[in-house]
């Protein structure tokens, strides 16, 4: 409320804050919403740390499993990422001949364990 027009606040209103140019005012039914809102803004803060405490001690009980899932899945993702290479690099896995010798279906005179990867770098 500017202070030229302070005259015309009404009785049950009160006194805030003092502003440059005037004065704040709240009702007690705005105090009220205003301590229930900050109440209820602590009382969520709190929950969520209770729940994070909780689930905490959930996964620390399940350490082992979940680290063994995770070592699991790593090993799965480099033997995809593997697959996807050779798939993209059109290979095929290595025969065995009758000999014992291992060869190259494409090329049947490659050298016993020749690196189809070695080849494609030394080829650049």
């Amino acid at each position: 409320m500017t202070k030229a027009n302070l005259d015309k606040v009404p009785p049950h209103y009160i006194r805030k804050q003092t502003i440059a140019n005037g004065e704040r005012f709240i009702t007690p039914e705005l105090k009220e919403m205003e301590g229930k809102i900050l109440g209820a803004e602590e009382r969520s803060t709190k929950l969520e740390y209770e729940l994070f405490l909780k689930v905490r001690e959930e996964v620390l009980q399940s350490l082992r499993p979940i680290q063994r899932s995770a070592d699991a899945l790593s090993q799965l993702d480099v033997l995809a990422a593997f697959a996807d290479k050779r798939a993209a690099a059109q290979l095929l896995p290595p025969e065995r001949r009758r000999r014992g010798t291992i060869g190259n279906p494409r090329r049947p005179s490659s050298r016993a364990g020749a690196n189809p990867g070695g080849n494609a770098l030394r080829a650049q």
